[in-house]
């Protein structure tokens, strides 16, 4: 991982000046999310804590990917969204408020996190978001399958990825108010992938798609692991990097 990687993902908590208005705060460093208790994210206002990561802008490309199928698939017949990993639950709060009343029935949302903290945050957006089609389950992904959350026509998912081998100190403060566990991931980040090639198939689909977010300079490792998977479509970040990878179980 680059140096230019790790500053892209902590944009969010570096300030341009020492002030409180910024990202982090003058006395202790923590994220200004965290200390304000809410952020936005594709123009909606999330609550956030500890128990959950901030965040990140340029997660907002897996919701304009999981809009874009969606759209242009049948309207009249019922579809189910799932997001891994759902922490505050932006990713699918967000989504579900752009698909309501676009279906004649409502798209079904399910989020599924590993912390049950971070299910209670995502529960408190639901209710000040006023998404009625949506729930939450606490659930390790590598032991997703169809009888617990059923099966989906989407999937989406942005894994932990950050290799905190490759970090400088200055790097791992800023990161360590948020938890470890939706921040770090072995094998130089990708260790997440080849769980996920193993347990989607179980809950997606045939001729689903799956979403991920990638890191940046990463997307021909993850291509490399997600082999037998159809390429749909790879999407750029607002910087012109590849961040988003859209693949269809074949």
């Amino acid at each position: 991982m680059t140096i230019s990687t790790i500053s892209d993902n902590l944009s969010h908590l570096k300030p341009t000046a020492p002030s409180q208005s910024q990202g982090i705060t003058q006395e202790d460093g923590r994220p200004l999310a965290y200390v304000m208790g809410e952020t936005e994210f594709c123009g909606l206002s999330f609550k956030v804590s500890e128990a959950c990561l901030i965040p990140r802008p340029c997660s907002k490309i897996l919701v304009d990917a999981a809009e874009s199928i969606l759209l242009n698939q049948d309207k009249t017949s019922q579809k189910r969204v799932l997001d891994i990993g759902t922490g505050s639950g932006n990713l699918l709060l967000a989504l579900m408020h752009r698909m309501q009343n676009i279906f004649q029935v409502p798209v079904e949302g399910v989020g599924v996190d590993i912390s049950a903290e971070a299910l209670d945050v995502a529960r408190e957006n639901q209710t000040r978001l006023n998404i009625t089609h949506a729930s939450f389950f606490e659930c390790d992904m590598s032991l997703l399958d169809s009888s617990q959350v059923g099966m989906f026509d989407v999937i989406m998912c942005a894994p932990p990825y950050l290799d905190e081998m490759t970090l400088d100190a200055k790097d791992k403060d800023m990161l360590s108010h948020e938890p470890a566990v939706a921040v770090h991931a072995g094998d130089g980040g990708l260790q997440w992938y080849p769980v996920l090639k193993q347990v989607v198939p179980k809950v997606l689909h045939r001729h689903g798609k799956l979403v991920l977010k990638v890191n940046r300079g990463m997307m021909d490792h993850v291509k490399t692991i997600m082999t037998g998977w159809k390429t749909v479509n790879v999407l750029k970040d607002d910087q012109g990097y590849d961040r988003c990878l859209v693949l269809e179980q074949i």
